[in-house]
């Protein structure tokens, strides 16, 4: 299968950004939707803060994920993010229940949970909701054996995910009524044309092909879980978000065979996207972190640029999406604002880690693939 090639990928990276930098303005739908993105992050921000909660970085996260030009949309995503994160968090208290006494059991548990997440959220309708239902049981259940009440760390969760995605609905709607009000209408971001359905293999087929990816993941979350238990790592709760993230691919693309290098597009966007926005983000912290207004006032920056990158072509809408997730979770501190980027550093961290661990499974797993393709294979 071929590789993805890292230079033609950053040059082609490189270009595209170039073009939507030039594409910048302060006026127009598109300058519109980064205004309410800035204005939903701020606001989630702020009530964070009026609420006392304590991973503001996850509040303002979830209000800049989740917001989209298209109403419905947005609509679908909100609702989507919040039973997935009530499933997986009700899922993780009840399993921790039976697994706590048994803490040797929680690694593969976490590998289980991981594996079915990424079965069933690649091609279905409602991917959002597995995606946020397996990141938030991964993320409790990881945090368990240290959390002295689960239920609140759970409850915790649910209120930060709801705090942001509120903070959205709440922006786009008053952005709507004013719009409706000055009898404008938003235009929606150019779509691509729909191309022609995809040729998809038979069902049996597909049901392998999303095991081995589902199988992918269980592995790297395993393998990472391991060895936290042996020796801590910066963030064992972002690392598997990331596994799950980037895992998740269009159906067609494992019809296709062009899986492997969907996923390595998308890690290689993940790192690029979240460093680039600690490189700018991460130096300002010691000079303004002291300095709420200014803080805050930065941030909207770089969630106007982020908003405006995920926008535009396809090529670089995942980095633009990456970067903004980089820049939230640099000057989003956990408890108020501050020039310590620590927690932030060890989140980053905890993302490469990820990738290098499931990049080492993806190597193992395509090598036994060909293996069995060549067991498989007639004899001359």
């Amino acid at each position: 299968m071929k590789a993805i090639s890292v230079r033609e990928h950053l040059r082609g990276v490189v270009g595209g950004m170039l073009d939507e930098l030039r594409l910048v303005r302060l006026h127009g739908d598109r300058a519109a939707l980064c205004l309410q993105t800035v204005l939903s992050v701020v606001l989630a921000v702020g009530v964070a803060d009026l609420l006392d909660l304590r991973d503001r970085w996850w509040v303002a996260l979830s209000a800049y994920v989740v917001f989209r030009a298209d109403l419905p949309v947005m609509l679908r995503r909100c609702l989507e993010r919040m039973v997935g994160t009530l499933a997986g968090a009700a899922a993780a208290v009840a399993l921790a229940v039976f697994l706590l006494p048994h803490a040797g059991l929680i690694v593969p548990t976490l590998a289980v949970i991981a594996g079915i997440g990424i079965y069933n959220m690649i091609g279905s309708p409602r991917a959002y909701s597995w995606v946020l239902g397996t990141v938030t049981a991964l993320m409790v259940l990881g945090e368990a054996a240290h959390a002295p009440s689960l239920p609140a760390l759970a409850l915790d969760r649910i209120i930060d995910v709801a705090t942001g995605v509120g903070s959205t609905l709440a922006v786009a709607t008053i952005y709507q009524g004013l719009a409706r009000l000055r009898r404008r209408t938003l235009e929606k971001p150019g779509q691509p044309a729909h191309a022609g359905a995809p040729t998809l293999a038979p069902a049996s087929g597909l049901r392998r092909l999303k095991a081995w990816q589902a199988l992918d993941g269980a592995a790297a979350v395993a393998l990472l879980a391991g060895i936290d238990r042996l020796h801590t790592l910066p963030s064992l709760s972002q690392a598997m978000v990331s596994i799950v993230a980037v895992l998740l691919v269009p159906l067609p693309a494992l019809s296709q065979g062009t899986a492997t290098m969907e996923v390595q597009q998308r890690m290689l966007n993940r790192v690029l996207g979240c460093f680039c926005a600690a490189l700018i983000a991460a130096p300002l912290l010691p000079v303004i972190g002291h300095v709420p207004a200014l803080c805050m006032l930065v941030l909207a920056a770089g969630v106007w640029l982020a908003a405006h990158i995920q926008s535009g072509s396809a090529r670089v809408s995942y980095i633009g999406t990456q970067f903004g997730v980089g820049f939230i979770m640099v000057f989003v501190q956990d408890h108020g604002w501050s020039p310590d980027a620590s927690a932030a550093l060890r989140r980053l961290l905890g993302i490469v880690l990820a990738l290098v661990g499931l990049s080492a499974v993806i190597a193992v797993t395509s090598w036994l693939k060909g293996q069995r393709q060549i067991g498989h294979a007639p004899n001359g």
